[in-house]
């Protein structure tokens, strides 16, 4: 009777482990509206989009980008998405000024009917990366890129992002929790 007790409690344990192992994070924001999946999914891009240039393996306009020597990961910052929640009611129809000291990108995508805001949202920000990686020449600033650019920026480590449906688009904005200073205009220290 005590192995079965025991092969079962190794069962509960080993099940609970192999559960949490895929279990969303919890971030404790307070916007109810916006998911834990959503905020997860869009922090992961992020560091994906960003480890790819740290890494040297992000195609830029004619070549590989030059490897990070630095590359902060992301984290999700709760209070920067309330200034980003702050910031989607308004639908864009005033121009988006951050609040000092916060760097931000802001799309709107057309939609028709129901919407994934995760799976839009994923796209808005790959098309705005892989756009900005075709223009970027090298880890230097580009002013006609600022988007790519702000979300390259080595020393940016949070994030908080919102959306909202507006109508017949649904309006996205991420602020980042430092603004960029460019210091002789480089967007990332390269390793050489």
């Amino acid at each position: 009777m005590v192995v079965i007790t025991a092969s079962v409690t190794v069962g509960l344990t080993l099940l609970q482990l192999s559960t949490n192992a895929f279990a969303t994070t919890a971030f404790n924001c307070k916007n109810s509206l916006i998911t834990d999946e959503w905020r997860e999914a869009i922090l992961n891009l992020h560091n994906q989009n960003r480890r790819k240039v740290a890494d040297g393996k992000q195609r830029g306009e004619s070549a590989l980008l030059p490897k990070a020597a630095k590359m902060n990961q992301l984290q999700w910052d709760c209070a920067t998405e309330e200034i980003a929640q702050i910031e989607v009611a308004k639908c864009g129809r005033q121009a988006l000024v951050p609040p000092p000291g916060y760097g931000t990108i802001a799309t709107k995508m057309r939609i028709r009917g129901n919407c994934d805001p995760t799976a839009l949202t994923k796209t808005a920000i790959r098309d705005a990366w892989k756009k900005g990686a075709a223009q970027q020449a090298s880890n230097l600033y580009d002013a006609a890129n600022t988007k790519f650019n702000m979300m390259a920026y080595q020393d940016t480590d949070g994030i908080g992002c919102s959306y909202r449906r507006c109508s017949r688009n649904l309006y996205i904005v991420c602020f980042y929790n430092i603004e960029y200073e460019f210091l002789n205009f480089v967007v990332y220290q390269d390793t050489a």
